[in-house]
Formats: C-alpha cells, structure tokens, sequence
C-alpha cells in the first residue's frame, strides 16, 4: 500500500497526526506513507522522520481553510496539500490519499483531477455507524458530499452503496433503506416519495427506514442527502459521548459513596485508586463498544481514484483507525471491485 496523506488541514496540530502516521508505518511496515504538507516544520517537529524506511516526504506548503470556498479555493492554490495528494493519486505516485481538510475541497479537487466513474453525476460520501446486535455495520451515504440532490442521486448512492457494501463484506444481499420521517409507504415530502419510487428498482430496496433502524440492523445500507446523512453522524458523534460522559459521572459518584468504600474498598483504599487502576484500558474498550469497526475517515464513492475524507478534528487514534481501513481496502481490492462491477453495469 502507498497512501498519502495530508497533515497540513484539519483543526487539530499537525503534530498529532503525525505521531499517528508514524505509529502506523511501523505496524505497515511494507507499505509507504507519502506525509503530505509543511516538510520544514516536520522536520523541525520531527528531527528522526528521515530515518523511518517506509517515509516519504512530499512538500506542499499551501493550506484550503475550512472557511474557504472549495471551488475558488482549489483552481487558486495548486500547490495546496490536498490538491497535491489529488494529483499524486492520479499519476498513480500512491494508491490511496487521505485527508481530513476542508471537506468540500477534497471532493472538489478529486472530482476535477480523478473524473467520476462513467454514468455518473455525483459522487457520495459514505461511512459506517455500528449496530445493536454486533452483527456487521449499517454503511450510511451520503454523510456530506452534496447537501443539495436529486432523485437520480439517491438511485445511484443506492446502486454504489450496495456494491461497496457487497465488496467489503462479501454479501450478496444486501438491504438497502430510504431515511425518512416514518417506515410506511407515502411518508415524506414529495421529493422522497419520488426517491422511494425510483429506488423501488434497486436490488435489495426494503423501502422507507427511520433513524433507529439505522443502527437496529434493520438494514445494510441507508440512502439520505449529504445534508441529513452528515447531521445524523455528527449527532452519533456528540450522543457517544454524552453517554460516556455521563457513565463515568455516575459510577464516580457511586464509587465516592461511604458505604462502598467500607464495603468493597476498605478504609485504607478510595475510589481514586480504583477509578485509576480501571480507567486507561477499559474506558478506551467501552469507547470502542459504541464506535463500527471502519471509523476516522469516510470514503469518498464515485470517483476514478481511492478517497478516505476525514473529520476536521481528526486526532491521532483516528488517523491510526482510518490507515487500517485504507489498508483493509488496498488489501481487499475493495474499490476496484466497485468500480468494475459499475463500468461492467454501464
């Protein structure tokens, strides 16, 4: 595997990342990292990089903000980091490119630079959110790459949704659901009644799903415009953690309870120690327990190159989980089984 990877954009110090890639690579160790940013300032930060075997270090000094307009901002700094990935992607320098930037950038920059797969009109972003009974993922799309759609969208998120999720897991069939206000026929505005129409023709539509069946099982894949798709992630992001917020708050007040000290402790150890002797490793598997297997980046579907997007506030555990994804898609030939099986049906 040779994936590249923007350091320069993304809310959260470069520094970070880095230490993220760096970990990576020695876990990777036959793959290649191309580190795609402020080479001096790397450098500075990190004086022992030229010594990793499997580090490449690609120069790109401009950064796309988060406030820019992506399209104005792609055409006016070529030498931006995720403009430079884009193009190292398509004269085929790396396999994969990863960034965590100005969203609407990196889709920009690749429709532009890649092309989308034939037939198509737009490309979609799309990730994973875990399930109730540990059973696979439900694959959501698109989760922010068009916040304004149009029917045929729907039906070809549907058509790639399903190929991806098929590729990826090796099922054959799998269930695809319309998000909306309600599981019965007619629900919706007359734009989704339209959508549910046209979907009606995909292989393995189960009609009209709400939120919860999301994460219920109910289905493999759910189709929603970017706008709505990205609302539901950001809301499963801030629930997890209140929730954990929330369990340590109320097992803490437990643990500082009289009782339970003279109880279980003893009177010469607090809730301190045993709060400190269960917090490192367990909380970081109750935090894996609400979180898929695939999460720190989202692919980016229909477009003629492999695009791993991820969140602004993308940290170091993140950008590690994302360079598992990327390996498990490289490894697996994933995207390529997808756009095949499309240019095949086209």
């Amino acid at each position: 595997m040779k994936l590249g990877i923007d350091i320069n954009s993304g809310e959260r110090p470069f520094q970070e990342l880095l230490e993220g890639v760096l970990f990576s690579s020695k876990k990777y160790k036959d793959s290649l990292f191309y580190i795609i940013g402020n080479i001096e300032k790397v450098r500075e930060s990190f004086p022992e990089i030229d010594s990793y075997a499997n580090i490449r270090l690609i120069n790109a000094v401009d950064v796309i903000g988060m406030e820019e307009s992506p399209l104005l901002a792609v055409r006016r700094k070529k030498n931006a980091s995720v403009c430079v990935g884009v193009k190292l992607l398509k004269e085929k320098e790396i396999d994969l490119f990863f960034s965590p930037g100005n969203t609407g950038a990196t889709v920009v920059a690749s429709v532009l630079e890649l092309g989308l797969l034939p037939g198509l009109k737009k490309p979609a972003m799309a990730t994973f959110l875990p399930r109730l009974d540990d059973i696979g993922e439900t694959l959501i799309l698109d989760v922010g790459a068009n916040p304004e759609t149009k029917e045929e969208y729907f039906f070809q998120n549907a058509q790639m949704g399903s190929l991806f999720y098929r590729g990826l897991f090796e099922k054959n069939n799998v269930s695809v659901g319309l998000l909306n206000m309600g599981t019965e026929y007619g629900k919706g505005s007359n734009f989704i009644k339209k959508v549910h129409q046209m979907l009606s023709t995909v292989d393995g539509f189960q009609g009209n799903v709400e939120p919860y069946n999301i994460i219920d099982g109910s289905v493999d894949v759910v189709i929603c415009d970017g706008f709505t798709g990205n609302t539901v992630i950001k809301v499963c992001e801030t629930f997890q953690k209140l929730l954990l917020t929330k369990m340590k708050s109320y097992f803490s007040r437990i643990l500082n309870t009289s009782w339970w000290r003279r109880f279980f402790l003893g009177k010469f150890i607090g809730s301190s120690f045993l709060m400190n002797s269960v917090s490192s490793k367990r909380r970081k598997r109750l935090n894996h327990l609400f979180m898929p297997r695939f999460y720190g980046a989202a692919i980016l579907l229909g477009i003629n190159g492999l695009v791993l997007v991820g969140h602004g506030k993308c940290n170091k555990s993140d950008i590690m989980n994302a360079i598992d994804f990327a390996k498990y898609l490289t490894d697996k030939e994933v995207y390529f089984y997808l756009a095949k099986k499309w240019r095949k049906n086209k």
